[in-house]
């Protein structure tokens, strides 16, 4: 009778639990909405989950509960066992226990493993939710947010040791898988609250890592289900044992502190392999020294301090009391000091180039990641070289620092010129640790007011600097000015470092004046073009008119001597003709008219015509073109006789 009592009583506690977990995770959403916190958002998915855990509780205890109901008021039939073949053949299908058996056998293990992969499919998918969300939207309403979650942790922490305190009986042990999951949300909304107290109060990062850890804690207890599932199917039956269902998690019960971490383990090798591992030598060995091998484990780590490795690239300032030793500047290699807190060690890469960005992107770098050091390792430089290519004309993601940069302008009376323009430069600074005791130690962040003396002297530079000159080939020599002005500054505030390198690297006009200036660029370059074209065009037509008129004076001298020759020419043939006129005109006169028909007639056809006695005969000549007479021959009838 006693036995139906705790357990209708354990109903009813599960039921509590169930309304509660599932008022609380409906109150958590609508906080979480109002608020626009993914931390609080992912917690109720997390509180949410336990209402299937008292839901599956409940049916488990009540289903005990009727066969204990029905084992006591049933009445006792002695069977032996040559009745039957099989245990538990003549029992009634319809009974409770029959009941229970199947839900032991079916339902809990099937329950459970649902439980196990809704909770690491729901885990995986807010991590990865977070992962690719990127800047999340301001926290509203904190304080108000905060001060629910207090509530929501105080009643569920109530609850939830009372459970716990419940679940030590045995009658009431199934309340602890309950009480142990919802103590465990109990802390996530107690860690809530911190987390939105600290955002109040402009701490933003515990927040961002509690949104991170609550869905890895849910994806380790989903783990946890299916290996308490996979070994509970190779345990040992043995009769009368307690059974551990396996949606209990021993991890949340551990967390609890409802057992030590010796008697959980002892407990769970109990059940799994059926015998007492708590009685054996060995784990009473292990009991009354483990406390001695972890006093020795902590001595032997905390005396390890005591050995420092100096790396061949570093130097070390030794601390002692908190002061340093200026004769202790250890070098590479191995050497001893007094254990923490007497003797501390910082170690300074002295000897590798470090690299600073000026001006510093405070959007993706961390404080941590300020310097990058000349050696690294391949792969980070090959992760270097597959960053996108940026161009200026485009957004690319972060904030530029513009300068002022100094321009000469070609019109003084132009209201609208101005003489300077807004450029956004980006330099990077390659320096190394020179002085390690003043590097260290006479100024509090070194590498911030490296950073503010190479922004100061790169501002004051470009101010007084022509944009042409820091565009052009000069930028070299812009670099090593700059450079040389760098380390006097640094030198005048003792800052220990020795300049390497100064670069500017990449210089572009402000993105919203990018069309105007490729439109400039693009003049210039049109300008460029017909320079050389007309350079081009005077190349070739000079030469050309050159030798055009080289070729017109050599005609022209050519003309001038035929004609002086064939003058002179004329003119003595004009004596000689005259002196042979005159010894015979008669026979000259002659000569030269044969000499005209000769040349006039020697292409033409020539008739000889009688013209004696032309009043009695008529010649008639045809002038007509005729065939030859062969072609006149030809028998053309004979051959087509042949044919």
């Amino acid at each position: 009778m006693e036995t139906t009592i705790y357990a209708r009583k354990a109903e009813w506690i599960g039921l509590f639990g169930l309304i509660l977990s599932f008022l609380f995770s409906c109150l958590i959403f609508l906080i979480a909405y109002f608020c626009q916190s993914e931390a609080i958002y992912i917690e109720g998915w997390h509180l949410f989950f336990g209402t299937f855990l008292w839901l599956l509780l409940i049916l488990h205890s009540r289903q005990k509960r009727m066969a204990a109901e029905e084992e006591m008021f049933s009445p006792k039939e002695n069977v032996s066992s040559e009745k039957s073949l099989f245990e538990g053949e003549g029992d009634d299908p319809f009974s409770a226990r029959t009941g229970l058996a199947f839900l032991e056998k079916w339902v809990v293990p099937f329950s459970t493993l649902f439980l196990g992969i809704a909770f690491i499919v729901v885990g995986a998918f807010l991590f990865m939710r977070l992962i690719k969300q990127g800047e999340r939207p301001s926290i509203q309403n904190a304080p108000l947010s905060a001060a629910f979650l207090g509530g929501f942790a105080f009643f569920s922490l109530l609850f939830a040791k009372y459970s716990l305190g419940m679940s030590r009986q045995k009658q009431w042990r199934s309340l602890r898988a309950g009480g142990s999951y919802l103590f465990m949300n109990a802390v996530v909304c107690f860690l809530g609250c911190v987390s939105l107290a600290l955002y109040n109060l402009e701490i933003a990062w515990p927040e961002k890592y509690l949104a991170y850890s609550i869905p890895l804690l849910m994806a380790i207890l989903g783990i946890e289900m299916l290996l308490n599932l996979l070994l509970d199917i190779y345990r040992p039956r043995i009769a009368g044992q307690e059974v551990h269902p396996p949606y209990d998690s021993r991890f949340l019960d551990l967390c609890a502190g409802s057992k030590s971490l010796l008697k959980t383990a002892a407990h769970t090798l109990d059940y799994q392999f059926g015998f007492k591992v708590s009685e054996t030598w060995f784990y009473r060995f292990l009991e009354k020294a483990i406390l001695p091998l972890l006093v020795f484990q902590f001595l032997a780590l905390y005396l390890i301090h005591c050995i420092v490795i100096v790396h061949p690239e570093d130097q070390a300032v030794l601390e002692r009391f908190g002061r340093p030793l200026e004769n202790q500047i250890l070098q590479p290699g191995i050497h001893f000091k007094w254990p923490w807190p007497i003797d501390k060690v910082y170690h300074y890469p002295t000897g590798r180039i470090l690299t600073l960005k000026v001006p510093e992107d405070h959007e993706e770098e961390t404080p941590s990641k300020k310097h990058v050091h000349s050696h690294s390792h391949g792969k980070e430089h090959k992760e270097e070289h597959k960053k996108e290519i940026l161009l200026f004309t485009k957004e690319h993601g972060h904030q530029d620092d513009y300068f002022l940069v100094a321009h000469e302008t070609t019109d003084k009376n132009s209201a609208e010129s101005v003489p300077v323009n807004l450029l956004a430069v980006d330099a990077i600074l390659q320096y190394r640790i020179q002085n390690i005791l003043d590097y260290s130690y006479r100024h509090a962040y070194p590498d911030h007011l490296l950073e503010g003396i190479a922004f100061r002297e790169l501002t004051c530079f470009l101010a007084s600097t022509n944009m042409k000159d820091l565009l052009s080939t000069r930028r070299l020599e812009i670099c090593k000015e700059l450079q040389q002005k760098i380390q006097a500054r640094c030198d005048q505030h003792r800052l220990g470092i020795q300049m390497v390198a100064f670069l500017i690297c990449n210089v572009h006009p402000p993105v919203e004046t990018s069309a105007e200036f490729e439109a400039v660029l693009g003049a210039m370059e049109q300008k460029e073009t017909k320079i050389l074209e007309a350079d081009k065009y005077k190349n070739q037509i000079l030469p050309l008119a050159q030798a055009q008129a080289e070729e017109m004076i050599i005609q022209a001298k050519t003309y001038l001597a035929e004609k002086e020759m064939q003058t002179s020419a004329q003119a003595k043939a004009f004596e000689n003709y005259s002196q042979a006129y005159s010894k015979g005109n008669t026979l000259y006169i002659l000569r030269k008219y044969l000499k005209i028909l000769e040349q006039n007639l020697q292409e033409h056809r020539l008739y000889i015509i009688d013209v004696k006695d032309t009043q009695k005969e008529v010649n008639i000549l045809n002038l007509e073109e005729k065939l030859s007479s062969d072609l006149l021959q030809l028998d053309f009838n004979h051959k087509e006789e042949n044919k």
